[in-house]
C-alpha cells in the first residue's frame, strides 16, 4: 500500500525520512522547499488529491493533517484510509476565523519584514511548541531556514486556518477511515480529536504522551502507526 506523508507549515519532506514506511512518497507542500506557491487552500487540496496514486493511504501533520483531511472529505475515492498527527479541521465560528486570518497575515507580514531567521525564531516560540525540548527545536531550526522567504509567507496566507473553509459539517458523511493521533499535553488539539470521534463514524483516536510535533516527541508511535497504515486494506478490513 502506498503511503502519501504531508508534512507541517515552514517543515519539508525530511521531517518524515526516519518515520516514513519504504516506497512512502513524501511531496513538499505549497510554498515549501522550492515548490511554489497557490492562490487558496483549496487549490493546495485540489493539487495534491490529483498528484497522489488513487488508493494511497494518507498521512500528515498539521498544515499537512488539515490538508489530507480535506482530501478524503472531497476525494474519498483516491484514498483508502488516513492517520492525522495534530490535525485541525478549521475554524468554524467566522469572528475567531477573521481572527486569525489577521493572525496570520501579520505572520506573513513579519517574515517578509524581518526575513526568516527572526520568523523561524518568532514560530519556535510559540506557546504550542512550548512542550519541545532545544534539541528537538535546534534539530528542526535548519530545515526551517532553507525556506524561500517570499514562497513561505505566500503560504502563510493562503493555508493558514485562518483562510481554510472549516470541515466539520462534512465529518458525519466521511467514509475513509480515519486515524486520529494527539498529544496528551497538547489540549487544543486533543479537544478538536474528540470533538472529531464523536462527529465521524470512520475516525478512532490515540492518546500518547507528547505535545503537537509528535514527530520528534513521540516518533516511535507515530513510526509504528505509519507502518499500520502501509498494511490498510479497507476490503480486507470491510
Amino acid at each position: 500500500m502506498t503511503v502519501v506523508c504531508l508534512h507541517g507549515f515552514a517543515q519539508t519532506p525530511a521531517i518524515f525520512a526516519e518515520l516514513a514506511p519504504e516506497g512512502a512518497i513524501v511531496p513538499p507542500l505549497p510554498g515549501h522547499a522550492g515548490t511554489p506557491a497557490v492562490e487558496s487552500f483549496d487549490e493546495a487540496v485540489e493539487t495534491l488529491a490529483q498528484a497522489i496514486p488513487p488508493g494511497a493511504c494518507l498521512a500528515g501533520y498539521s498544515l499537512g493533517a488539515r490538508i489530507a483531511l480535506a482530501i478524503c472529505l472531497r476525494h474519498p475515492e483516491r484514498v483508502q484510509a488516513a492517520l492525522l498527527v495534530g490535525a485541525g479541521v478549521g475554524i468554524d465560528d467566522p469572528a475567531e476565523r477573521a481572527a486569525r486570518r489577521a493572525w496570520d497575515d501579520e505572520q506573513a507580514a513579519f517574515l517578509e519584514r524581518e526575513g526568516l531567521e527572526g520568523f523561524v525564531t518568532r514560530w519556535e516560540a510559540l506557546p504550542i511548541f512550548a512542550t519541545q525540548s532545544e534539541a528537538a527545536r535546534h534539530a528542526q531550526r535548519r530545515l526551517r531556514l532553507a525556506h524561500d522567504p517570499v514562497a513561505l509567507a505566500a503560504a502563510m496566507r493562503a493555508l493558514g486556518q485562518g483562510r481554510m473553509p472549516p470541515l466539520w459539517s462534512a465529518l458525519p458523511g466521511c467514509r475513509v477511515p480515519l486515524r486520529l493521533l494527539v498529544g496528551d499535553r497538547d489540549a487544543k488539539y486533543r479537544d478538536i480529536a474528540e470533538r472529531v470521534i464523536d462527529m465521524a463514524p470512520s475516525a478512532s483516536l490515540r492518546v500518547v504522551a507528547g505535545g503537537h510535533n509528535l514527530l520528534i516527541e513521540a516518533p516511535d508511535a507515530v513510526r509504528e502507526e505509519l507502518a499500520r497504515l502501509a498494511t490498510y486494506n479497507r476490503a480486507t478490513v470491510q
